[in-house]
């Protein structure tokens, strides 16, 4: 054999044992969608209230958002928190409508402030809301990075806990979710996680359950001694109940 030979053979052996190169890793983003602070008409959410079963609802991340919310209470001292189906509906209503519309912002139109939202679902309890969302790129989770690692790798965490956890501590670092969260005041939460196009949108829905203040029940008395009740309702002049 040619010495020239000799060398084609030597490399097509060489690039034959060479290993190919790896697809790039992609970094999951938070790039912000459009913000609104439009307030709707009475606060009023003007997209339909039902059909909240659709397929791009993630409750398998919404379980571990809950659960990792639980856990960062228990670390700080904080009670513990009840699920809370009317809440969860809420939230769920809050993710997908910021999700169909490409939007981001408590108070919105068509998906209404939180306490239209919570008229809607027939919730007369103060409330407060956390939103996040994560663009997930398209392609093998274990090639996909959030916070500098693979979503998906060997020994770790199921994905859906490792998006669930992003979602929280991104919360605990912007002070006004993370007093939401750890308000030893709340008493109740509900999660709504959706997810359509690549994109995940987050929500969470305290609740702060009260003995005065909601249909049927004595008004609040303020500090100069008025009494209120909850939106929507009105304080009795003769009865001293909260009524619609």
């Amino acid at each position: 054999m040619s010495p020239g030979a000799a060398a084609l053979v030597a490399a097509a052996l060489l690039t034959g044992c060479a290993k190919p190169p790896e697809p790039e890793k992609r970094e999951a983003q938070r790039n912000m969608p459009e913000i609104v602070h439009e307030e709707p008409a009475a606060g009023e959410p003007q997209d339909p209230v039902d059909s909240l079963d659709e397929t791009g609802f993630r409750p398998d991340i919404e379980r571990e958002v809950f659960a990792e919310t639980i856990r960062e209470r228990e670390r700080e001292g904080k009670s513990a928190l009840t699920g809370n189906a009317d809440a969860a509906k809420a939230a769920r209503y809050q993710s997908r409508c910021l999700a169909r519309h490409g939007l981001l912002g408590h108070d919105t139109i068509p998906c209404g402030s939180l306490r239209g939202r919570l008229d809607a679902f027939k919730i007369p309890f103060l409330g407060a809301e956390n939103l996040d969302f994560i663009d997930v790129p398209s392609g093998p989770l274990d090639r996909v990075t959030l916070d500098g690692k693979p979503i998906l790798r060997p020994g770790g965490p199921p994905p859906e806990r490792v998006l669930a956890e992003a979602v929280v501590r991104h919360w605990l670092k912007s002070p006004k979710h993370r007093d939401n969260l750890l308000s030893p005041e709340q008493t109740d939460l509900g999660v709504g996680v959706y997810w359509s196009g690549g994109r995940l949108y987050a929500t969470q829905v305290f609740l702060r359950k009260t003995e005065c203040g909601v249909e049927g029940q004595l008004c609040c008395p303020t500090m100069t001694g008025g009494r209120y009740c909850f939106a929507p309702y009105s304080c009795g002049a003769t009865t001293d109940v909260c009524r619609r």
